[in-house]
């Protein structure tokens, strides 16, 4: 059983899915969008903002020793958050049967987070798949993870970029 954690944007992995990440489980990363459009700095062009956090995302695999991370580059903020058909379409390519698959919660309210949740409940792999709290807790979660110093010093010299969120991932904590 392969462990695959699909991600929104290239940080939500670290955010929700810190302490897995930090297991050395992780096989496979999938990066849905290609994070151009929150913009921490609005002198920098969206593609270039896009360079920016893939490098982070893939020193983050690199880190965390994931072996494959894969970026399916849909446009920040273009996803149809009922289920978007071609993003179904991308995940089953990139899912197989039997892997264990960590989704964001379906409290999250970011269309894009909806979008993967509700997408990749649409997938026709037999998969089991488990939430991650990004930015919205998850009331019924019966293992919860606190927010940890290392978390947050990771954070910093991993995704740089995203220094102004460091507010909200130092509150943050992680369900299951």
């Amino acid at each position: 059983m392969r462990v695959v954690i699909v991600e929104p944007h290239s940080d939500d992995s670290f955010i929700g899915c810190f302490f897995i990440l930090s297991l050395g489980v992780v096989d496979k990363i999938i990066t849905v969008t290609d994070s151009s459009k929150e913009l921490p700095e609005p002198t920098i062009p969206p593609e270039q903002y896009a360079e920016i956090r893939k490098r982070e995302t893939l020193n983050c695999s690199d880190f965390f020793d994931v072996p494959e991370h894969v970026f399916l580059n849909f446009k920040d903020g273009s996803l149809n958050s009922s289920g978007d058909e071609e993003l179904v379409k991308k995940l089953n390519k990139e899912i197989k049967d039997g892997d264990l698959v960590f989704i964001p919660s379906y409290k999250e309210t970011h269309n894009d987070h909806k979008a993967v949740f509700n997408s990749s409940l649409l997938i026709d792999r037999y998969v089991n798949l488990v939430q991650y709290s990004v930015w919205k807790p998850i009331p019924d979660a019966t293992i919860v993870f606190r927010q940890t110093p290392t978390k947050e010093i990771l954070f910093k010299r991993l995704f740089p970029s995203q220094l102004n969120l460091i507010h909200l991932v130092t509150a943050s904590e992680e369900y299951l």
